[in-house]
């Protein structure tokens, strides 16, 4: 684990430009990394989400940017 504090919900969602709930709605998907220390108590590692952001960009020549 890295030397970095764990993020709360809040700080992810401040990070991301998303509200509070769709953090908890990815998070219920699995769709982001997350640690969950207890049923109710999740954290996240600022690198897992760089690499996870990472990973979801879409390169400028791809087909989905492409117009026909």
């Amino acid at each position: 684990m890295s030397a970095d504090p764990l993020l709360t919900v809040h700080d992810v969602a401040d990070l991301l430009g998303l509200s509070v709930g769709s953090v908890y709605h990815l998070i219920s998907q699995k769709r982001i990394p997350v640690i969950r220390l207890s049923a109710r108590c999740v954290r996240f590692e600022k690198k897992a989400l760089e690499d996870w952001i990472a990973g979801m960009a879409i390169p400028p020549d791809s087909e989905v940017h492409r117009h026909v």
